[in-house]
């Protein structure tokens, strides 16, 4: 497991980091002090999860999160924040942000998230924020599965694209790993944000939406 942890202060990142090897025996921890640094990182090394700061001097407030959360990148991440002020969790949320932990939280807290995120999960401060975009009933069919193919394009990102067309195709997520040349902990954050963005709650409601919309006739790699 590769997490790139970003923050501008060296003890903040000393601290994080020493908890995270500690609790994750072998864990590969990069560092980066700054947004510029964080993004020419990203698109070097395979990083499974990124650790964010939201506050970063001298940058605007959100710039790394909304790059981190856009068609460009293919990294989850969790934003960590002096700030629970629930307007900046909701914007990081609505940005892609899978995590957000306040930095006056227990370490267990951090570890929760990062295991929930790297699950295929999210994790959010509270049980409102949780549920701010809220997954249908079981017995409800979500609005998505109405959807053509250019609405669902518009929600999502180039690369979910790419993972529903893999699903319509029946591959599992070790099987489009090796497909897309990422981990499995990458394959599993994007699946969730799929159902996520487009209000599914299994995966066969992915796949029949993917093969409604014709992404199970397109070719795919083996």
């Amino acid at each position: 497991m590769h997490i790139m942890l970003v923050d501008d202060h060296s003890l903040i990142r000393s601290g994080i980091s020493d908890s995270l090897a500690k609790h994750y025996p072998g864990i590969e921890i990069t560092e980066a002090e700054s947004s510029k640094a964080a993004l020419s990182l990203a698109r070097e090394q395979s990083i499974d999860l990124a650790l964010v700061d939201l506050f970063m001097p001298g940058e605007k407030l959100f710039s790394l999160v909304r790059e981190l959360g856009s068609r460009d990148m293919d990294i989850p991440f969790i934003v960590l924040s002096s700030s629970d002020n629930p307007s900046h969790i909701r914007k990081c949320i609505d940005l892609g942000a899978l995590g957000y932990v306040p930095k006056s939280s227990a370490q267990s807290e951090l570890f929760a998230a990062v295991d929930r995120v790297l699950a295929g999960g999210t994790y959010y401060p509270s049980p409102a924020l949780q549920a701010h975009q809220p997954e249908p009933a079981a017995d409800e069919e979500p609005v998505s599965m109405s959807y053509g193919y250019n609405e669902v394009e518009n929600i999502l990102t180039a690369r979910q694209m790419e993972i529903l067309e893999l699903i319509a195709h029946g591959q599992t997520n070790k099987q489009i790993a090796n497909n897309l040349g990422v981990s499995n902990y990458t394959v599993k954050v994007h699946v969730s944000a799929v159902f996520k963005a487009l209000g599914l709650s299994n995966r066969s409601q992915a796949a029949i939406l993917g093969e409604k919309i014709g992404l199970s006739s397109q070719v795919t790699g083996n």
